[in-house]
């Protein structure tokens, strides 16, 4: 899979979500701003 770059859009993906659900980024597309941020576990390095 190639890189994305800044102000690409994000490739799609799902996700698991309370209640046996998912969420899926594309329900959001061009109704909702989507904020993306991945935060490292505390345990791993840099």
């Amino acid at each position: 899979m190639a890189g994305i770059t800044v102000g690409d859009p994000a490739p799609n993906f799902r996700l698991p979500a309370p209640g046996n659900k998912e969420i899926d980024l594309a329900d959001f597309r061009g109704n909702r701003h989507v904020v993306l941020a991945f935060y490292p576990f505390d345990w791993s390095p840099g």
